[in-house]
Parts: structure tokens; C-alpha cells; sequence
């Protein structure tokens, strides 16, 4: 949150793309974390998986 603020700041000169391009790729790891926890559970096993 303190990141996203200071990149608000007036002499930032990445301003809203910066913030939006962070928390889309955030976006994407949680998104993969998530499914691929998903796989691992359904294969059931570490070799299976």
C-alpha cells in the first residue's frame, strides 16, 4: 500500500501504468500460486503430481 502511495507522488514518473502494471502481476503469481495448488491437491501424491 505504501509503495502504490508514494508512486502517486508528483515527481514519480511511472504514476498510474506503474501501479497498474504491479498489481496485474500480482494478479497473475496469486492466480498461478492458487491453480497450481489446486493441481498438487488433485494429483494427490508428490509423484503424481
Amino acid at each position: 500500500m505504501g509503495i502504490s502511495i508514494t508512486s502517486f507522488h508528483e515527481k514519480s514518473m511511472g504514476g498510474y501504468k506503474s501501479v497498474l502494471l504491479a498489481f496485474t502481476t500480482g494478479g497473475f503469481i496469486a492466480a498461478y500460486s492458487l491453480i497450481d495448488g489446486l493441481g498438487a491437491r488433485e494429483a494427490g501424491t508428490a509423484v503424481g503430481y
